[in-house]
């Protein structure tokens, strides 16, 4: 393997190939008898190829034979320098085909070119596109250039000077509507608060649009106010004064009340008996041993009638007993205080479920 010092002489008419990659160099070791010259980076991969001075090399004295590398790395190293030759070429020594030769070699290269010429053929397909477009943004601008000019024109044609605000008015009189109150005195005050309405000359779209709306105002008809007093009870609503404004009467709401049952207080001697009125007490947390008797001794102590006591399957009966109690409705009041019951105890109301309706048989 020869390495090459010194500098390396110019071979602008060259026109045989590296003996390694196959391309005609334009510079490098030369050899002295066949006039063959080297690229830089192919010339260290080539065997018996001897040095004899700075540029100068002997290869035929024996067959020269590439050194056996990945040709892929061989490749993009003699890319890399045939770029760098180019780069550095300020005379443009290098032509296109050893150009394109040496990119070519590899891959990276390859894709790169075939990429740049890809986007050329994009980009006169992109410029034709915008190209069009231009011509049909010319197109609209001309079209409306030549419909501004007709509207112009078409105002110019309309406008009369002659026209006034009088005008209308006089048709809004000759017309069979009633005006409302005061309609003409404020369509008189606006002309003459504004002096410039006589200077300006309207075009007839806008004297359409004044008579339209003026007419649409007259259209509405005054309504006459009843004053009958007989009939001022029955009406929903009270005029004021200034008849601008009506006060609505809010009718008030009778609600239904709920149907309270009668209490009966005679005291003739009769045949019937009532049954007094009863609560139902619900009494829990109670020693487990607690029996019935003991609940009825306890509250006739406290002077409260009882018409029954009912023990009731608790959750915990291990823990505590729970019992349902029957009393006097006037006793209730004093069955619910904390001085009746032992420390501890739960007292509250028993309330019952409500019983499933069942088909009569």
């Amino acid at each position: 393997m020869a390495t090459v010092t010194g500098q390396l002489k110019s071979n602008s008419n060259a026109t045989k190939m590296c003996k390694k990659c196959g391309n005609i160099p334009t510079q490098g070791p030369k050899c002295v008898q066949c006039n063959a010259v080297f690229h830089p980076g192919c010339i260290k991969y080539l065997k018996d190829v001897v040095e004899i001075a700075p540029g100068e090399v002997m290869c035929c004295g024996s067959k020269v034979t590439p050194t056996t590398l990945p040709e892929k790395k061989m490749t993009n190293s003699i890319a890399q320098e045939e770029v760098a030759a180019s780069i550095n070429d300020p005379d443009n020594e290098l032509d296109d085909e050893s150009f394109s030769s040496a990119i070519e070699n590899s891959d990276t290269a390859k894709v790169e070119n075939k990429y740049l010429k890809k986007l050329l053929k994009e980009k006169d397909l992109h410029i034709k596109g915008l190209c069009a477009n231009l011509d049909i943004l010319h197109k609209q601008i001309t079209l409306l250039n030549n419909i501004i000019i007709k509207q112009e024109e078409g105002i110019s044609n309309n406008h009369n000077p002659e026209t006034t605000s009088q005008e209308i008015n006089e048709i809004v009189k000759n017309s069979k509507l009633l005006p409302l109150k005061n309609t003409n005195d404020k369509q008189q005050k606006k002309t003459q608060d504004s002096p410039s309405n006589q200077a300006k000359t309207p075009n007839q779209g806008d004297k359409d649009k004044k008579v339209k709306k003026t007419l649409r105002g007259y259209s509405e008809l005054q309504k006459p106010v009843q004053d009958d007093n007989e009939n001022l009870d029955n009406n929903k609503t009270l005029q004021n004064e200034d008849d601008n404004w009506n006060k609505v009467k809010i009718k008030k709401r009778h609600r239904r009340e709920s149907n309270k049952p009668i209490i009966g207080c005679s005291v003739d001697n009769s045949t019937l008996k009532a049954v007094p009125r009863r609560s139902f007490i619900h009494v829990y947390r109670l020693n487990p041993s607690t029996t019935t008797k003991d609940i009825e001794d306890h509250l006739c102590m406290s002077n409260i009638c009882t018409f029954g006591v009912e023990k009731l399957q608790s959750r915990y009966p291990d823990l505590y007993s729970s019992f349902k109690v029957t009393i006097d409705h006037k006793d209730q009041d004093v069955a619910m205080k904390l001085e009746t019951w032992p420390p501890g105890s739960c007292v509250n109301r028993f309330f019952h479920r409500i019983l499933k309706k069942t088909a009569l048989p």
